[in-house]
């Protein structure tokens, strides 16, 4: 189940990192050639830069993101409920996003991927945390030595 949780931790990690970074490109060069999106991406949407769209993905995307991500490190109860929501929260930005800028690319196929994945991750380990734990050698030899093999007749 660690592998699980770490993994986990990683997805959860790079959404929030890019989220931010990208957040912050924006509200830094909201015109947005830093990066190279031309401004006609949102010519389509009530955005005249994207200087609101860059708030958005920081607040709604990446500081829930450091805080499941603390929460989910630190295994605080109910943290795959946090993770469940956190990617919800990725889906419906992604559709709101493609909705509100009428356009579609390969990172909103990627992000949903990635949201998909940690709902497959929580299931995988919410399944592992109810398997029944299995005992060790030692204990069920003890059980085998304490009993023949046969049945003893009742006399």
């Amino acid at each position: 189940m660690k592998f699980l949780r770490q993994f986990t931790l990683l997805i959860l990690a790079f959404i929030t990192l890019s989220a931010i970074v990208a957040g912050v490109i924006f509200l830094m060069d909201p015109d947005g050639s830093l990066i190279g999106i031309s401004y006609s991406y949102l010519s389509d949407s009530p955005f005249k830069n994207f200087w609101i769209p860059a708030m958005v993905l920081i607040f709604v995307v990446g500081i829930p993101g450091i805080v499941v991500s603390m929460i989910t490190y630190k295994s605080l109860p109910g943290y795959l409920k946090y993770i469940v929501g956190y990617a919800i929260i990725i889906i419906v930005f992604i559709v709101i996003q493609v909705k509100l800028v009428e356009s579609y690319n390969y990172l909103n196929t990627i992000y949903i991927l990635l949201a998909v994945l940690l709902l497959v991750l929580v299931k995988l380990i919410s399944t592992q945390k109810h398997l029944p734990v299995h005992q060790s050698s030692s204990a069920s030899h003890s059980k085998k030595s304490s009993h023949h093999g046969h049945r003893h007749k009742k006399r």
